[in-house]
């Protein structure tokens, strides 16, 4: 299995503002580590206050619940999406972010264990250059967050769900789902903590 690419400090797209602190993770294989010509990202930055998410895709055709925009929306795996999951001592939260500011958050105690859901959150659509695709971002309480979630980061890793592309990477053949850092299985299995790879930051 390819080793998971570096997280950069630069945020993509460059039509969002890029400002200090932002940890930018592409989205560049398949979920099991196949080359696939897809451009995904999920960006997050930590401040004293606050954790903001940020992400998005180039895709063809989007797909998405006939739900009010910038709105929290449930089942939002099963649509156009991107996906960040932060590892913690004590369990991991899971940010999805939709076109048009659509979003969703859990905390789970373990695997598929859910603790906690986030409900009373900013959110919106990023303006994007005509052509490149969609992109929206989240802003949470940091305190609160964390606190159920159990503390700093210690692992994360990044998806995406993109039923939208009319033109899959040959490599990749028909797949729609994708992975900063690709991981094991004969299926797709995003809730695997334990196999994210490492990180250290605020």
């Amino acid at each position: 299995m390819p080793a998971a690419p570096p997280i950069s400090s630069e945020l993509e797209p460059r039509s969002y503002p890029r400002n200090v602190g932002w940890h930018s993770l592409p989205i560049t294989t398949t979920w099991d580590g196949r080359a696939a010509n897809v451009r995904a990202w999920v960006a997050f930055r930590l401040t004293d206050d606050l954790l903001e998410v940020a992400g998005g895709a180039v895709e063809e055709a989007p797909v998405s619940p006939l739900l009010p925009t910038a709105a929290r929306t449930e089942r939002l795996w099963e649509y156009s999406v991107v996906e960040l999951f932060l590892v913690t001592a004590a369990g991991y939260l899971e940010l999805e972010l939709g076109p048009d500011g659509r979003y969703l958050a859990y905390s789970f105690g373990a695997p598929r264990e859910r603790t906690a859901s986030y409900e009373a959150h900013q959110a919106g659509a990023i303006p994007m250059l005509p052509g490149a695709g969609w992109a929206s971002v989240a802003i949470f309480d940091r305190k609160s967050v964390f606190r159920m979630a159990g503390g700093p980061v210690q692992k994360l890793n990044a998806f995406a769900h993109l039923p939208g592309l009319t033109a899959a990477a040959p490599a990749a053949g028909r797949a729609t789902l994708f992975a900063f850092h690709p991981l094991p299985g004969d299926r797709p299995d995003f809730h695997q903590p334990m196999r994210f790879p490492g990180w250290r930051g605020p």
